[in-house]
Parts: C-alpha cells; sequence; structure tokens
C-alpha cells in the first residue's frame, strides 16, 4: 500500500508536488500587487510600451521627428519609457514654459550619462561663449577632430543608461575605452590652456591682463585663486567650463550657418529678397554693424525659419526633477528624465 515511498522509483506526481508551493506563492504575490490598493495617480498620456525596452523601438534614427509625430497624437506632454527610466516629452511652449520658468528649480537638474561622467564628472555647464585663438595649427586639428569624437559619443546611445542590468555592454562594445581615451585628450589640450593663461598671469604680474584684456579663462582663475562668490573652484570645474567655451559654443553656431546656407542656396527668391535688405541698410558701406543688425527684420526672420527646421539640438539639454510636481494637472515623479522637443 505504502510501497511508493520505498521502491525508489520517483513517481511523476512527485515532482509536481514539489512545484505547488513555488505556483501557490506566485499567484499569492500577483493577487496581491493587483488587489493591494495604489495611490491613484494622473500620469501624462503614454504610447504602448514594450517589456524590458518600453519605448526605445519607437524612437528610431530621427527620434525629434518620431517625437512630434507621436505629440500630435498624444499631446504636448507626454510620458515614454526608455527602458526602465521614465521620459517627460514635451513639445509646446505653454508646456515648455513650465519646465523653464514656473518650476525651473524643480526641473534644474541635469541626468548623468556615462560620457558626460567620463570628461570632467560633469562638472561642465552649457553655452559660454566662444573667446579665444585655438583654431589654427596642427593642436587647433587635432583638437575639432576630439571635438567631433566627443559628439558623436554623447549622440550615442549607451543601452546601459536605460536597462541597468546592460550596463556590461560598454565593456563589450568599446564605448567605455573611448570615453577614456577622449577624456584623455581633453584634458590634455584644456591644461596647456590653463597653463599658458598662468603662464601670462605671472609674466604680467599676475594680474592676468597685461596689454590685453581678461578674457573668459582670466576670470575664471581670478575667481579661483581669490575664492570669490563663497565657493571654491577647482582646476576640473575650470576645464569643464573651458570645454563649453570651445564645444558647446562653437558647434552650435556653425551648424547654424550651414543650414542657413544650404538653404538659401535652394531658395533663390529668399536670397534675393536678403540681399535687397543688406544693400538698401549698408548702401555704399561694405561691412554690416552691430547697430545695422536691429533694422535686417528679413535677416531675423532667415535665421528664425533655419532654427525651425534645422535646430542645433532638437532635444534640448535632458533634465531631470527632483521632486514629485503636477503639470496640467498630471502627476510627474521625482526622477523624471524631461526632453523639450523645438522642432516643429
Amino acid at each position: 500500500m505504502f510501497s511508493y515511498t520505498f521502491d525508489g522509483q520517483e513517481k511523476p506526481w512527485q515532482s509536481k508536488m514539489v512545484l505547488l508551493p513555488f505556483i501557490f506563492f506566485t499567484i499569492f504575490l500577483i493577487r496581491k500587487w493587483f488587489s493591494s490598493p495604489k495611490p491613484s495617480k494622473n500620469l501624462p498620456p503614454s504610447p504602448p510600451k514594450l517589456p524590458i525596452i518600453g519605448n526605445l523601438h519607437q524612437l528610431g534614427l530621427n527620434p525629434h521627428r518620431i517625437l512630434h509625430s507621436l505629440a500630435l497624437k498624444y499631446g504636448p506632454l507626454m510620458l515614454l519609457h526608455l527602458g526602465s527610466v521614465p521620459l517627460l516629452v514635451v513639445s509646446s511652449a505653454d508646456a515648455a514654459r513650465e519646465i523653464l520658468k514656473t518650476h525651473d528649480p524643480i526641473f534644474s537638474n541635469r541626468p548623468r550619462s556615462s560620457v558626460a561622467s567620463g570628461i570632467y564628472d560633469c562638472k561642465d555647464i552649457a553655452f559660454s561663449p566662444y573667446g579665444r585663438k585655438y583654431s589654427d595649427g596642427e593642436g587647433g586639428r587635432k583638437f575639432k577632430k576630439v571635438l567631433e569624437t566627443l559628439g558623436v559619443l554623447l549622440g550615442a546611445f549607451n543601452v546601459g543608461e536605460f536597462i541597468p542590468w546592460l550596463v556590461w555592454i560598454k565593456y563589450v562594445d568599446g564605448m567605455k575605452g573611448k570615453i577614456k581615451k577622449i577624456a584623455e585628450d581633453l584634458d590634455e589640450f584644456l591644461e596647456f590652456v590653463v597653463k599658458e593663461h598662468m603662464d601670462e598671469r605671472r609674466r604680467n604680474g599676475n594680474d592676468g591682463g597685461g596689454e590685453n584684456r581678461k578674457d573668459f579663462v582670466d576670470v575664471l582663475l581670478e575667481i579661483q585663486r581669490n575664492e570669490e562668490g563663497g565657493f571654491a573652484l577647482d582646476a576640473i570645474s575650470i576645464k569643464a567650463l573651458i570645454l563649453d567655451m570651445f564645444a558647446a559654443g562653437t558647434d552650435t553656431t556653425f551648424t547654424l550657418i550651414e543650414w542657413t546656407l544650404s538653404e538659401l542656396i535652394r531658395n533663390k527668391n529668399v536670397t534675393m529678397k536678403l540681399k535687397n535688405e543688406l544693400k538698401n541698410i549698408a548702401r555704399s558701406r561694405s561691412t554690416i554693424t552691430e547697430e545695422d543688425l536691429e533694422k535686417c527684420a528679413y535677416l531675423k526672420a532667415v535665421v528664425k525659419e533655419t532654427l525651425r527646421l534645422h535646430p542645433p539640438l532638437p532635444l534640448l539639454v535632458p533634465r531631470e526633477s527632483t521632486q514629485d510636481v503636477k503639470l496640467f494637472n498630471y502627476d510627474i515623479a521625482a526622477g523624471t528624465r524631461v526632453v523639450i522637443n523645438v522642432w516643429l
């Protein structure tokens, strides 16, 4: 009668019995998850997402165009999920004003990326004016190449930032090594810039000027020396700020100029109207002054239309919310990444 306990043969139902506790426990967890009360949140509309990757598959090669199309369907505030990272997409002037002005302190934080962390540990700011003369010679050509590589890395997709358990991929595909190499090349050049200014300060009695006016780097070194503003500006922060001056402040400018000239070549009638406006304002003079620019209404229109069609940075530098906030009656959780799509 009880021979099944001693015959040494495993019966089929025995293996199934072993699985029963796990099955019951799984069912219990699922029921508990769905039955437990959850705080009701009014989230922004969102397109359907896939497990693990979320909405990553929808972005394509031109994410600003895809996001614009999705915004036409889901509205100016749209919530996507890039892997496990929530991303709020802002696609209207009113919504952008809420982010950049009304709730600016909440959305002033920046999400960390592996590339930005590898380049001076995210100590830079965005878009300082270009102010020195390092574009000539072999050093200038090398630095230009370094900036081009940096731009490619910043635009590259790093799956580990959105699906954390795939972070190891950057060690396999060479991304980690590329970031280290570009960081070393940038540091070599920027160290030279800082050293040149410090040597000039010593030659001119530590005032940083000599016969010339102080430039942006001189001012930063002076702030570091005097600890102005109540904070210490370390060497890494200075080099990170100089990087912004060379990279972000110049790349956007020449991108705009290239697209403006391209559109003028394609649109002869616009070129003629712009040429006539400049001739009427300059008259017999060979140059246009800064005061004349205020009168160049058509030139301003050309630049604005170029920016509308070809914004140098269609998805502005991402932000990240530091606390829960309501936008247009939608609940936005702390830690949500935010991009503003300026392409229309």
